[in-house]
């Protein structure tokens, strides 16, 4: 199973990070697969950092809801 290495930066605190994907995987999602049906095994996280590069501490703080 190949893989693809992502590098993203966050574009609220500009941390840098790099994942791995499923090459197979990540070739559905770039061609028009919603990213949960391409990559059902990979983690909400890893999913936000594939569509906008937002880490998951950014999300908690900006986007997150919380109190």
């Amino acid at each position: 199973m190949a893989k693809i290495t992502l590098t993203r930066k966050c574009p609220f605190c500009g941390t840098e990070r790099q994942k791995e994907f499923d090459e197979e995987q990540y070739r559905k999602y770039q061609a028009g697969a919603y990213v949960q049906d391409a990559m059902p095994d990979a983690s909400p996280d890893d999913r936000e950092f594939l569509i906008t590069g937002i880490c998951p501490d950014c999300w908690d703080k900006y986007l997150g809801g919380g109190n």
